[in-house]
């Protein structure tokens, strides 16, 4: 019983640190260049996938900015797996609220057909 509760305690340490060292910037910006300029019905998956991957690069390159050395997060660690999982759950949800919006906002009512 003392094992189950010590890996608890891990995984919400890593879910802690996870959420401490993400970066939201890059992924809310891309996910909404994404979900405006591509408004097309389908395809969200590869749209998140695309909006994450591009969002990994820009946090991998953020210190260059400041003049440091880019940070290469590794794959198999624990808390980049869930920060990844967290922008693409969150790339998703913004580019599929944003076509949602889009399409509703360009609704324009039928014309009735003439006999």
């Amino acid at each position: 019983m003392a094992s189950v509760i010590d890996l608890t305690l891990v995984f919400s340490d890593l879910i802690v640190a996870a959420l401490n060292g993400l970066n939201w910037i890059p992924v809310i910006v891309l996910s909404v260049l994404i979900g405006v300029i591509q408004s097309q019905k389908t395809a969200y998956l590869i749209k998140a996938g695309l909006s994450t991957g591009l969002a990994l690069i820009v946090n991998t390159l953020w210190p260059l900015a400041f003049g440091l050395t880019p940070v290469l997060p590794d794959p198999f660690a624990m808390e980049t797996q869930i920060q990844t999982g967290l922008m693409f759950a969150a790339a998703f949800l913004i580019i599929r609220f944003l076509c949602v919006i889009k399409n509703t906002i360009s609704l324009t009512p039928k014309k009735k057909a003439e006999v």
